[in-house]
């Protein structure tokens, strides 16, 4: 199942590097301590609130 995890973790990241917005974005809401990557792509994609 970690394999499968990681595997999904690395499209994502993908994703991110291919979409300029997507990638800055994730940078600025990420540079908030206590925020990472699972509460930053949830906040992006779900509700699109930094899009």
């Amino acid at each position: 199942m970690e394999k499968e995890i990681d595997a999904i973790e690395k499209e994502i990241e993908k994703i991110d590097q291919k979409d300029s917005d997507l990638k800055d974005n994730y940078k600025l809401i990420t540079s908030i301590k206590g925020i990472g990557p699972v509460i930053a792509r949830k906040s992006i994609f779900n509700k699109n609130t930094f899009l």
